[in-house]
């Protein structure tokens, strides 16, 4: 269990930088910091990889659940309680101008819309939500903003950016049950 914060001298509970790689994390309890845990010193720090957090739970934090700067993460079956970020100032970016950034749940989850709210780089053009169980599109269009579709059970949801303008970002990838 790590529990504490700035106010302890701590950083972030669990991170990780400077071409960190082969590490899990997984059955640990992250809780009272403002910050989780961080992957990656800034965003050139790119060569950290094969990083797994799962069956984690993070309680009572405010951000960086984990952040991931740079490099290659894989992310599953993790619970939340009491997180808050609304910074659009922490965000994902791709390496580039298209990438897609996922979520997973451990059993089907019935979701009919999801809110994508923009981060401070890029414009965010053409996109597509995807059915991670299936393949299949569930909606394409242009832009951030609120995506409404049928009411549909699933495991994963990938939000696949397919055009933008210089390198976009995602603060909040928000997913709400029909």
């Amino acid at each position: 269990m790590a529990s504490g914060g700035e106010s302890d001298g701590y950083d972030g509970l669990f991170d990780m930088k400077d071409d960190t790689q082969f590490v899990t994390l997984s059955y640990s309890t992250l809780s009272n910091s403002g910050r989780g845990g961080l992957i990656g010193s800034s965003e050139t720090d790119t060569g950290n990889s094969f990083i797994t957090f799962h069956h984690n739970l993070y309680s009572n934090i405010d951000s960086r659940v984990p952040l991931l700067r740079g490099g290659v993460a894989h992310i599953y079956n993790n619970s939340y309680g009491n997180v808050r970020d609304g910074d659009a100032g922490t965000h994902w970016s791709p390496n580039g101008a298209t990438g897609n950034v996922s979520v997973k749940w451990s059993t089907a989850t019935t979701v009919s819309r999801v809110t994508v709210v923009p981060g401070p780089a890029g414009t965010i053009g053409t996109w597509q939500l995807i059915n991670g169980d299936t393949g299949a599109i569930l909606r394409s269009g242009t832009g951030p903003g609120t995506i409404t579709f049928p009411a549909t059970p699933l495991k994963k949801i990938t939000f696949n950016i397919t055009g933008s303008t210089g390198t976009p970002s995602v603060a909040e990838l928000e997913t709400y049950a029909s």
